[in-house]
């Protein structure tokens, strides 16, 4: 995640990642939470440990990983194996650091390496994923691709974690022609489970750039669709550079703005703050306590929580944003089940229940101003919505046609029976 250029085929994406099996943990960390292997919820990087490092101050372990679960994640950050013990404590899967692979090696030095690196933790149900690298060339797929046979080798259910470079990297950081025949590249020589990428698009004069922002999105959909692949989108939370500090908007814009898209994963860049550079504001900041930053995050975690017994049923069949239509993105026209929905600027995931009930997720992109908003549905029938605080299911009616800055809301219509 450090990119310093400033500057059903309905879906393969709606598939839950294959192989894996569900935590364990007791049931207080694990009731009413969605698991890992449904959606991925992390925070992404690496992890204090027991001396400072880039990562923030010296930290317990148990207290950092409880810290994690009542944020609302699932998955641990880029962490030693060894602390998987703890992470089962709370209920959290595990992504570990994959360094014993960041060596170029063949298929048997590979396989080696793997053996030794996974022997003690062979079908551990908490290990979910081995993290190689972060925003690779294409260059680098071959080397990687040798890493991602030999995990598979050793144990097929866990998932080999390389994250890629964000749709603004030139064609020369890429290594390709254009950003999509990257993509191809990757799937092609490292034969993925998942695509993972990252794309920071606020900042502190401008706030959203909404073309970069939304059009990496529409390509990383297309691309999941096409490879019948669930993606995994890292969004900003923190700040850095000249990029934006985080508020309930930012946040919550970027999770329902990546949900309406049909991600299975979701990502903050940060958790721990960097002690680096002018980072600030992550979750938690250089001395280990935490900011406002951290509330936010727990806020819309806690909402996705909720809303995924519902949205995990659900196939995405199209998105469109009104009247605002960010570059490479489609309009109203495009619509499958809205004939019109009135509202300032808006964003509109479509989905399809498996009883064909159509479902829609309307997100108020403002990240200053709260908007009224009315959809008219094709067909007729009742609307209703998912209550994202209660998990329930009530009439969209009174108030629940306002949304704040950043927020969205899952709305289905219910059929006139005939």
């Amino acid at each position: 995640m450090k990119f310093r250029n400033l500057l059903c085929c309905c879906l393969g994406l709606m598939v839950p990642i294959m192989g894996l099996q569900a935590n364990d943990a007791d049931t207080i960390y694990t009731k009413d939470r969605v698991s890992a292997q449904q959606f991925v919820l992390f925070p992404w990087g690496g992890m204090p440990g027991k001396t400072a490092n880039f990562w923030g101050a010296p930290a317990s372990m148990d207290a950092t990983m409880k810290g994690l679960w009542e944020a609302g994640f699932n998955t641990t950050g880029f962490t030693e194996l060894e602390n998987i013990k703890v992470a089962r404590k709370y209920g959290l899967s595990v992504i570990a650091n994959g360094y014993p692979m960041k060596a170029k090696m063949d298929d048997e030095q590979a396989l080696a390496a793997v053996k030794k690196m996974l022997s003690p933790y062979k079908n551990d149900k908490n290990l979910l994923a081995i993290y190689l690298q972060d925003e690779p060339p294409s260059s680098s797929f071959k080397r990687l691709g040798i890493a991602v046979k030999a995990i598979r080798a050793v144990d097929s259910r866990v998932l080999p974690y390389i994250n890629l470079l964000p749709n603004y990297a030139s064609n020369g950081m890429l290594g390709a022609e254009s950003y999509e025949a990257y993509i191809d590249k990757f799937v092609q020589q490292c034969n993925p489970k998942f695509l993972s990428y990252d794309n920071y698009a606020i900042f502190e004069s401008t706030g959203l750039d909404a073309d970069r922002f939304y059009s990496n999105l529409e390509t990383m959909r297309a691309k999941a669709l096409h490879f019948k692949l669930p993606f995994w989108n890292i969004v900003l939370g923190n700040c850095h550079f000249e990029y934006a500090p985080p508020s309930q908007a930012t946040i919550s814009l970027q999770m329902y703005s990546s949900l309406a898209y049909g991600v299975r994963g979701l990502a903050y860049f940060t958790y721990f703050t960097p002690t680096s550079g002018n980072y600030r504001l992550a979750a938690i900041d250089q001395f280990g306590h935490k900011t406002k930053t951290w509330d936010y995050i727990q806020f819309a975690n806690l909402q996705l929580h909720k809303l995924a017994p519902t949205y995990l049923k659900l196939s995405s069949v199209g998105v469109f944003h009104t009247p605002n239509v960010p570059k490479g993105c489609r309009g109203l026209e495009s619509s499958v089940y809205l004939s019109g929905i009135t509202g300032k600027d808006l964003l509109v995931g479509e989905f399809e229940a498996p009883d064909k009930t159509p479902y829609i997720l309307v997100v108020n992109k403002s990240l200053t101003t709260s908007t009224p908003y009315m959809p008219t549905f094709k067909a007729s029938g009742k609307v209703m919505y998912t209550n994202a605080y209660l998990g329930t299911d009530d009439d969209f009616s009174g108030e629940n046609c306002f949304l704040a800055p950043g927020q969205g809301m899952l709305l289905h219509l219910q059929r006139v029976k005939e």
